[in-house]
C-alpha cells in the first residue's frame, strides 16, 4: 500500500486546545462520507514538551491501494468538504504532502495513545539515492532498533514516481513508536539515542527535522466505528492541558 503523510501547522487564531480538538473531533466527519481509497488512517497530535525542530503541529497518515494524486483526491465524494474544513484549523502556508512505501523494521505494537517520533530526512548532498537507502536500512536501522522501549519502527521511502518530476524535498520519513510520554522521554535521553542515533543521522542526511506526537488510530484493521468514536469522545473529554511550547 502507498503511505500518504500530510504535515501541517495550526491556524494562528487557534490555541493548541482548539486546534487539536477540531482536528480530532470535527475534521474526520467533515463531509459525512468515508473516502473509498483510504484503508487506514492515523492522526498524530504534537507533544511540544518532547521537543523536536519540525515546524508542524500535526501529521495525518493514510494508506491507499492506489497512488493518489491531488486531482483524484479532489474528485472523491466528501473530500471537498474536508478540504474546506482545513481552513478552519490549519495554517494555509504550512502544509506538506509526502507519499512513501513502507519498510517495517520492528513490527510491534501500534495503538491509540502511543507516542510516535516522526523524522523528516533528506540525503546528504552528492549522495546517490541508492546509497542513502542502503545506509539507512543496513547501518542506521540496527542503531535505532536498539533504543530502549521501542515498540514499532518503520522507514518510509519516497515513492519512485516523485523523482520523475523534480528532486523532492524529502527522501524519507522515519517513524519510531513508544508506549507513552515517559517511555519516549526515557529513550530520547538514553545513551543509545544521544550517542548513537542522533550523531548517525549526520552521516547520511543533510536535512533532519522531527516532531513527537500522540497517535490516534481512527481507521484500523479490526477496529469498529463505535470504538473509534468512543476513543475520540474520551480523548476530547480529557482535553489538551499540556502547556504551550
Amino acid at each position: 500500500m502507498f503511505h500518504n503523510l500530510y504535515f501541517f501547522a495550526r491556524k494562528a487564531s487557534l490555541n493548541r486546545e482548539g486546534f487539536h480538538r477540531h482536528y480530532l473531533e470535527k475534521h474526520p466527519v467533515a463531509g459525512g462520507k468515508g473516502i473509498s481509497y483510504i484503508k487506514r488512517y492515523i492522526q498524530n497530535h504534537r507533544i511540544p514538551e518532547l521537543g523536536g525542530d519540525c515546524v508542524y503541529d500535526a501529521v495525518s497518515e493514510f494508506w491507499s491501494d492506489i497512488l493518489v494524486s491531488k486531482k483524484m483526491s479532489g474528485q472523491e465524494a466528501g473530500t471537498a468538504d474536508r478540504l474546506i474544513d482545513e481552513n478552519n484549523f490549519m495554517d494555509p502556508g504550512l502544509k506538506e504532502r509526502f507519499i512513501a512505501n513502507d519498510d517495517v523494521i520492528v513490527a510491534g505494537t501500534q495503538r491509540s495513545g502511543m507516542v510516535q517520533g516522526i523524522f523528516q530526512l533528506k540525503r546528504k548532498s552528492g549522495m546517490m539515492l541508492e546509497d542513502f537507502h542502503h545506509y539507512w536500512r543496513q547501518t542506521h536501522a540496527p542503531i535505532v532498533g536498539a533504543l530502549p522501549g521501542l515498540r514499532f519502527y518503520q522507514q518510509c521511502l519516497c515513492v519512485d514516481d516523485a523523482y520523475d518530476y523534480a528532486e523532492p524535498r524529502l527522501d524519507g520519513v522515519e517513524e519510531i513508536w513508544f508506549d507513552d510520554v515517559a517511555s519516549a522521554r526515557k529513550a530520547l535521553n538514553s545513551v543509545e539515542f544521544v550517542r548513537s542515533v542522533r550523531p548517525d543521522l549526520e552521516n547520511f542526511t543533510s536535512l533532519r527535522s522531527c516532531l513527537f506526537a500522540e497517535a490516534r488510530l481512527l481507521m484500523w484493521p479490526g477496529k469498529s466505528k463505535r470504538q473509534v468514536f468512543e476513543e475520540i469522545a474520551a480523548r476530547v473529554a480529557d482535553g489538551w492541558i499540556r502547556p504551550e511550547a
